[in-house]
């Protein structure tokens, strides 16, 4: 087996793959991530490995947490655990659930859960001209500032769940290189044949937005509740539901311009 230490935003990890999964396995490595080449002892551990038939097993500190068919099916379990490690783990940040795309060094937030649309607008906001942040996490900082969290998107066909990871620079949009202030929260699900008309809210309503996705309240609730309110309180809220995504782009662009 081959091992492979990282650190993503100050949660390190150590995942032991069977050598012809383990390139497969660093694919998928959260954005951001160093090596370790010295891992300290204590880190959470995941062993990724084949089992009976071809089919392929994901351990997490020894809990089964998959054993699928193929090595995508299974990797795509690794990798959203993952994410949920870093999130609940980052020293400091917050990583509240939802997209983000930047213009003139300023942030739109996209807070919503999956299925919402969140990463079909993200898209339709880079078509139009916008930076890519992410389209997972905004991951906020003790000023409130957003960070990139720039995975490739997962850009699922409507109504389903299948998706296809697509990089940004597939849709000639540029990667955020640092933390941007939060300019725009916009918390909007698509509705067919919906138009955009958002509800214009507080800034305390923006900063309500950002902890219903927040994944830290239950730790760390004080620290979460002070950061959502530094990043929404000089942020435009806006909410309700929208139509084409491409509709709805640029308007949201036009209030960072």
């Amino acid at each position: 087996m081959r091992s492979i230490a990282a650190e993503a935003f100050g949660v390190g990890f150590l995942i032991r793959a069977d050598d012809d999964l383990a390139d497969q396995v660093v694919a998928i490595l959260p954005p951001g991530h160093t090596s370790l080449p010295h891992p300290s002892g204590g880190l959470p551990a995941f062993t990724v490995g084949h089992g009976p038939a071809g089919s392929v097993r994901v351990h997490h500190e020894g809990e089964l947490l998959t054993e699928a068919a193929d090595a995508e099916g299974a990797l795509a379990t690794l990798d959203a655990r993952l994410r949920t490690v870093i999130a609940t783990g980052a020293p400091g940040m917050v990583f509240v659930h939802a997209g983000v795309a930047g213009h003139a060094d300023r942030a739109i937030v996209l807070p919503a859960a999956s299925m919402a649309g969140k990463t079909e607008l993200v898209a339709a906001l880079l078509r139009a001209g916008a930076t890519y942040f992410s389209d997972e996490f905004a991951v906020l900082d003790p000023e409130g500032r957003v960070h990139p969290y720039p995975r490739p998107l997962s850009i699922r066909e409507r109504g389903t769940r299948r998706a296809t990871r697509t990089p940004a620079a597939a849709l000639e949009a540029p990667t955020g290189a640092g933390p941007a202030p939060v300019a725009v929260i916009a918390a909007t699900r698509y509705a067919p044949g919906g138009a955009w008309r958002p509800a214009r809210r507080s800034p305390a309503d923006g900063a309500l937005l950002l902890l219903a996705h927040a994944g830290q309240v239950r730790a760390h609730p004080e620290r979460v509740l002070e950061t959502v309110h530094r990043a929404a309180r000089d942020a435009v809220v806006l909410e309700g539901p929208r139509g084409e995504a491409g509709d709805a782009a640029p308007a949201l662009l036009e209030l960072l311009r």
